[in-house]
């Protein structure tokens, strides 16, 4: 998991994005 970590922050960053910009859209 944490050798794994370093590679996944950007996917995971991606996703979490996705996800505000969805709650962002329900919002407005």
């Amino acid at each position: 998991m944490v050798v794994n970590a370093h590679i996944n922050d950007r996917e995971f960053a991606v996703e979490v994005i996705k996800t505000w910009n969805e709650l962002i859209k329900k919002i407005k």
